[in-house]
């Protein structure tokens, strides 16, 4: 994209229809019936994740700022005139317009491809057209035909690119089989077409509140790569069996007996398999929890029921196995931009709840068998890793302040109890201190492991896991692209899909793009943020020091949730986590900016999020 108005950006980059537990938006009138729910129930919201998920358990907050760049840093682009020139002209276009401006722009100067070209478009069109079928892929052998095994999704309402299901079911009295089938994309991608290799340039699929800009086209992710109901379509199934546990008791008697859990018969295999109901996270969580009824979808079929609650007790015994190991939990909370129509109205938590979990541990688990199944095959691997905190002194120091002690060395099982103890004497505060500790932490990124070294030399420090990668998300992950190439060079006795340097270059430059990705996330999401708080430049807002370092102190408010540099006043005493009253100065739009001043810690009046919310629905004074 070169320079004019992004306003008419097409094909995948569509306000509608993209991944859902990642969307950074919603619809008001869609949205209206589970408002007061997301209210009210204030847990952080997964990674995820999976990748919310995995992606959350990397443990890196989306919200937030690397402030080693410096609070200003978008501002050294402002000679791109390229870029920039039109921003002024752009006050009176509709807030999704300048959103979908402001993320554009800054994917550009990314270096990210923005869009797909005409030749993308053919070389689509034509792998959609050999698109064959079931009878096709099972007489080709070398893939097993698991249609008739009850695999179901559960994502969010309006998710369009299903990249996996799961199932549960009773081998026999003591053994319990649970599997995972992953989106076979790479079967349909060969590498090197220019689908690939604007992916492997990409990435990843980048969500920001106005633009979505999907890794591969959504012909693909949205057709014949996703997993979509009651349609056949090839996959990499992963099973694992527990013995040992009575599943016929509660999920509280499965978690205080995980110690007798054994899971053993972990295999990956391809298959051609069937999505037999399209769930959401919402309907299945609340049955799950007791607050609902039974989802529509799953209708009277008993399998089914019977399977999720026993996915379910599954998916709660492995967390329990992974908290004792030391598996981290943090309140890290997400939000979602709400539009009415092109209006930006508000912001509001998305929610964690048992369907969250449930697809949570599943993944991880199927991410730990595909590390260990690789490395046994004696195949390099990418994996990723969140390695032993560089910062623990400051950990350390921080657990102090608590009255907790931490041991001198990174020990993520006392770093468990450091956390659960914060949790439950301040809850409300909890989110906060999972903040802190989590960019002490430092991110999750992607290694290369070459044969011979094994897995074992790398670990996620968050997870509690020695052997990881990313594997259950091709749509829109390249990573998990390529292990998939890998295990399908195994499974169907192809040469191996890259070298060494090949593997190494991907996940450098992974690693780099996924931190360019998340800096564009996140200054489109303040940007909205922004467009809420332009009309109180000069009010009083509570805050939490979220940053502070010698290019300046961060705070962020409680509504909107976003971030800001403290531009006026003595922050010299200030530390992370440190309440204090400030006042609004600046909120520019097209900059992403939002700067406070410190006010006197006795000023009354502060805005509270119920007027920013009532000014936002009162519409825009610009």
């Amino acid at each position: 994209v070169h320079g004019g108005s992004f306003a008419n950006i097409s094909m995948s980059l569509s306000f509608d229809g993209v991944r859902s537990d990642r969307r950074p938006w919603k619809n008001e009138k869609a949205h209206d019936s589970h408002h007061e729910s997301n209210k009210k129930d204030h847990h952080g919201h997964h990674h995820h994740e999976e990748d919310k998920q995995a992606h959350s358990h990397d443990h890196h907050q989306e919200g937030h700022h690397n402030h080693d760049n410096g609070h200003h840093a978008d501002e050294k682009h402002e000679h791109k005139k390229k870029h920039h020139h039109h921003s002024e002209n752009k006050v009176h276009a509709s807030d999704r317009e300048r959103l979908l401006n402001v993320a554009a722009e800054d994917l550009a100067d990314k270096k990210f491809v923005v869009g797909f070209s005409s030749e993308i478009a053919q070389e689509t069109e034509n792998i959609c057209k050999s698109f064959t079928g079931a009878d096709q892929w099972l007489a080709d052998g070398c893939t097993e035909d698991l249609r008739e095994v009850l695999f179901v999704s559960i994502d969010n309402d309006d998710t369009l690119d299903i990249d996996q299901l799961q199932t549960a079911y009773y081998l026999n009295s003591t053994s319990v089989i649970a599997r995972i089938a992953v989106a076979d994309v790479a079967s349909f991608l060969p590498i090197n077409t220019l689908i690939d290799q604007r992916a492997k340039s990409n990435t990843a699929t980048c969500y920001t509140p106005a633009l979505v800009n999907s890794m591969i086209p959504e012909e693909l992710s949205h057709g014949i790569t996703s997993l979509n109901e009651h349609e056949d379509r090839m996959a990499i199934v992963v099973d694992f069996v527990i013995t040992g546990i009575d599943f016929s008791k509660d999920v509280e008697e499965i978690r205080q007996n995980f110690q007798n859990a054994v899971i053993s018969e972990e295999s990956v295999r391809s298959a051609v398999v069937r999505n037999h109901a399209k769930l959401a996270y919402p309907s299945v969580g609340a049955w799950l929890e007791g607050t609902g009824p039974l989802p529509p979808a799953v209708g009277n079929r008993q399998e089914i029921i019977d399977s999720l609650i026993l996915q379910d007790k599954v998916a709660q015994l492995l967390l329990e196995i992974r908290r004792h190991n030391g598996a981290l939990e943090f309140r890290r909370s997400e939000f979602w931009v709400v539009f009415e129509g092109d209006k930006v109205t508000g912001m509001i938590e998305a929610t964690n709840n048992r369907a969250t979990s449930l697809i949570e541990n599943f993944m991880v688990q199927a991410n730990g068998i595909v590390s260990r199944y690789l490395s046994a095959q004696g195949k390099p691997t990418i994996q990723r890793v969140v390695e032993d905190p560089k910062k623990w002194d400051a950990i350390v120091q921080f657990a102090k302040t608590f009255d907790f002690t931490l041991p001198d060395s990174p020990d993520n099982v006392a770093l468990r109890r450091f956390l659960a103890d914060r949790q439950a004497k301040d809850p409300n505060g909890f989110s906060d201190l999972s903040l802190t500790v989590i960019k002490l932490m430092g991110r999750g990124k992607y290694l290369f492991a070459p044969i011979g070294e094994g897995q074992h030399n790398h670990g996620h420090f968050g997870l509690a896991v020695h052997d990881y990668t990313h594997s259950t998300a091709p749509n829109r992950r390249f990573p998990d692209l390529a292990t998939q190439r890998i295990l399908l060079s195994v499974l169907k006795k192809k040469p191996f899909p890259y070298t060494d340097d090949d593997l190494m270059e991907i996940a450098e430059h992974c690693s780099l793009m996924e931190d360019e990705a998340s800096k564009v996330e996140r200054k489109t999401r303040k940007a909205a943020g922004a467009i809420l708080l332009k009309k109180h430049i000069g009010e009083l807002f509570d805050a939490v020091v979220t940053g502070t370092n010698d290019k300046g102190t961060w705070v962020r408010i409680e509504y909107p949730p976003v971030e800001g540099k403290i531009v006026k006043g003595d922050c010299e005493k200030l530390s992370i986590s440190d309440r204090v009253r400030v006042k609004l100065v600046c909120a520019h739009v097209e900059k992403a900016l939002i700067d406070f001043e410190l006010a006197n810690s006795d000023t009354t009046n502060a805005s509270s999020a119920d007027d920013v919310r009532s000014a936002a629905a009162e519409g825009s004074d610009e």
